[in-house]
């Protein structure tokens, strides 16, 4: 029973965050858009992905994030003609 509580504290700390949350912190952030903890700070410190401050530290809305990802380029899948 012990084993299970702790597979399931484990389970728990490596769930990834999803877009149903309003906020995140830069830590939760970085997985929902592909990136690391320190990419995210610098694009904060960048202006690239903007957050609110916070008494506690800095959150990003999942607004910012939607704004963010359809920002990036669409992917073009190479010609396969090309290949030939």
């Amino acid at each position: 029973m012990e084993e299970m509580i702790m597979l399931d504290k484990v389970h728990r700390q490596r769930r990834q965050p999803s877009l149903d949350q309003f906020a995140y912190t830069p830590t939760q952030a970085g997985p929902v858009i592909g990136k690391d903890r320190s990419t995210v700070y610098r694009m904060m410190n960048t202006g690239t992905l903007p957050a609110k401050k916070t008494a506690t530290g800095r959150l990003i809305t999942r607004e910012t994030i939607l704004n963010y990802l359809d920002s990036l380029p669409d992917f073009v899948p190479p010609d396969q003609n090309e290949a030939e």
